[in-house]
C-alpha cells in the first residue's frame, strides 16, 4: 500500500490555542497504519474529522530552528496532531512519531530529506509531554 493524502482540505484561522479549523475531513492513508491493522473498520485509513483544530508543527521560536522547519508539513502535522490528540490507546508514541515521518515523505512536504528527519527527531525529543496531556476534548470539535 502507498502511503499518501487522499485529499486537502482547507483550514481556517479561528485563533486561540488550537488555532487552525478544518472546514472539510482530511484522509490519509498509512502503511504503517495498514500494517497495525488499524483502526479496525478501514486499516490503514486515517479519517480526520471536518472540524478538528490543530496549531500544526509546534516549532520553537528560536530563529535558526524557525527558519529551518516553521511552516512546513501543515498535512502531515495535522495528522500528528490527531494521532497524539485522539489515538493514544490505539498505538503508541513511536508509531504516531514514524506515520508523521511517513506523512512528510508522501506529501514531500518538506521536501528535504534532512528537514523531514530534523522535523521527526524534534518530535521523538520533544513530544513525551503533549503524548501524555489529555487533549481528547479536541476529537470531538472541542477547540478551546
Amino acid at each position: 500500500m502507498t502511503s499518501g493524502f487522499t485529499n486537502a482540505p482547507r483550514v481556517i484561522w479561528q485563533g486561540g490555542r488550537y488555532p487552525w479549523r478544518l472546514d472539510a475531513p482530511l484522509h490519509y492513508r498509512s502503511a504503517t497504519l495498514k500494517r497495525l491493522q488499524l483502526p479496525k473498520a478501514t486499516p490503514g485509513l486515517i479519517k480526520i474529522p471536518a472540524g478538528y483544530c490543530t496549531d500544526f508543527a509546534s516549532v520553537p521560536r528560536i530563529p535558526l530552528v524557525y527558519a529551518a522547519v516553521g511552516g512546513k508539513a501543515v498535512l502531515p502535522a495535522i495528522v500528528h496532531d490527531y494521532l497524539y490528540d485522539c489515538w493514544p490507546t490505539q498505538l503508541t508514541r513511536k508509531h504516531a512519531d514514524q506515520i508523521f515521518l511517513e506523512a512528510m515523505a508522501a506529501a514531500n512536504d518538506p521536501t528535504s530529506l534532512i528537514t523531514r528527519r530534523l522535523m521527526y527527531w524534534g518530535v521523538r525529543l520533544g513530544g513525551a509531554l503533549p503524548w501524555r496531556k489529555n487533549t481528547t476534548h479536541k476529537c470531538d470539535g472541542h477547540c478551546k
